[in-house]
């Protein structure tokens, strides 16, 4: 049986939309005046060097868990530690965080006439209130659909299932692009087409995705 055309494409925003965490540690450490190279987390580009990343790689913490562990050991230069102000630092500047990839896919969608959406667990918790009103990216999408507000987590098929609802497609004909894998795992188990998006190679990532348009 051939794949449904995709109707609709869903980004999940930190990872595939905004760079990760891991790659404006430069830029907090300027933001925030600590010495360079003094937040050495590497997440999944250097896995084996990040034990942490390694425990919720294998279940044994959350994604949430390991973003607060890494704000409460930033907390003295960033003078708080919840992960909203590590993130309100990291990602204070939309353009210096917002890939242009993505936004390149997002207007061939919306020239396309698809249904695009963001499917993620934590902008409103994550991110100082008003943030993504001022990301040009969120502003241009047909709907937001956040966990921290809908109370309902990725890799939940439930969550996916809401964002789906919220597009008016069915899941055969949405695509679904995230760089976790157990958020990928989830999205299959109701039927969505996927691309995982390896943050080590972004263009790459958005290749794959555009092949499936």
């Amino acid at each position: 049986m051939s794949t449904p055309a995709v109707e609709a494409v869903l980004f999940d925003m930190g990872g595939p939309v905004a760079r990760t965490p891991f790659e404006m540690l430069p830029y907090l450490e300027r933001v925030c005046g600590a010495p360079k190279r003094t937040f050495d987390w590497t997440g999944p580009f250097d896995p084996g060097a990040d034990g942490l990343w390694q425990r919720m790689q294998a279940g044994e913490i959350t994604e949430r868990e390991y973003w607060h562990e890494r704000a409460a050991q930033a907390a003295p230069y960033t003078g708080d530690p919840d992960v909203r102000s590590l993130f309100t630092l990291a990602f204070a500047d939309p353009a210096e965080c917002i890939r242009p990839e993505a936004m390149s896919l997002l207007e061939e969608c919306q020239v396309r006439g698809l249904r695009t959406g963001i499917l993620t667990n934590d902008m409103r918790d994550f991110n100082e209130p008003g943030w993504s009103d001022r990301v040009d990216f969120v502003q241009r999408v047909d709907a937001v659909i956040d966990g921290s507000i809908t109370g309902v987590l990725k890799p939940d098929p439930r969550a996916y299932q809401i964002a789906v609802d919220t597009l008016g497609v069915a899941p055969q004909s949405t695509l679904f692009i995230d760089d976790q894998p157990f958020n990928i795992e989830g999205a299959r188990a109701i039927g969505l087409q996927t691309v995982w998006f390896d943050v080590t190679d972004p263009v790459g990532s958005y290749e794959r995705a555009r092949a499936l348009l």
